[in-house]
């Protein structure tokens, strides 16, 4: 969605010079007719950059199109399954610094018929999921049953590092049967042969308890 934005951006960067000259031209020409369609532009200017920054009313409805798209190709990277992710039920970011370093840690509750076809995923779930998106030099852990193997710990410890002050504990929903996992990561090799987890994306899925949990660790 940053490229549509980046758009949005651009359209006003361009356009207030452009609408604002043409207006100044017709009212020092006194051309009423040029006078008002160049307010009109430029009052349409004004309402979409209050649309773009969301502070006019219904705001989220001109974004909530674009959003589900987002969603649904989102989740059907993660999961195999399309589906708009509703709002999280908890959230916990850090703060990030200039180069993305920091935490995120959400909970979202899975609609019922979203639940109902991740309590026996097929085998697609396990084989071709999660896929890399954009993160093309990362590592995949493709979805796994819990509890977690002994070669999967590194990662997430690496991801617990993430603030979670919610009513779920990591360390039981990840040793506990009926639990699915999955990660992203990328590790930096350094000169002495040593190689460690720099960056983690974590996924965590409860049927039982109708929860996605996506955790982000950067470092």
């Amino acid at each position: 969605m940053i490229w549509i934005f980046l758009i949005f951006l651009l359209i006003q960067v361009i356009g207030y010079p452009i609408v604002g000259f043409k207006l100044f031209s017709s009212i020092f020409k006194k051309d009423k007719s040029k006078i008002k369609s160049n307010s009109i532009w430029l009052l349409s200017l004004f309402v979409f950059s209050g649309f773009v920054f969301e502070v006019l009313p219904g705001s989220k409805f001109f974004w909530w199109p674009i959003e589900a798209v987002e969603s649904k190709n989102y989740t059907k990277n993660l999961t195999g399954i399309s589906f708009i992710l509703p709002e999280p039920i908890y959230e916990a970011d850090s703060e990030r610094h200039f180069n993305g370093d920091g935490s995120s840690f959400s909970i979202y509750n899975l609609a019922e018929d979203i639940k109902e076809q991740l309590v026996k995923p097929d085998s697609t779930f396990f084989m071709k999921y999660p896929q890399k998106g954009i993160r093309d030099d990362w590592e995949i852990k493709n979805w796994t049953k819990t509890p977690i193997v002994s070669n999967d710990l590194d990662a997430f410890h690496f991801a617990s590092y993430a603030e979670n002050q919610s009513e779920f504990k990591l360390d039981e929903l990840i040793n506990e049967d009926g639990n699915y996992y999955a990660f992203k990561y990328y590790k930096q090799s350094f000169s002495d042969g040593e190689s460690h987890i720099l960056n983690v994306d974590f996924y965590l899925i409860s049927p039982k308890r109708n929860i996605l949990i996506v955790i982000n660790v950067n470092t």
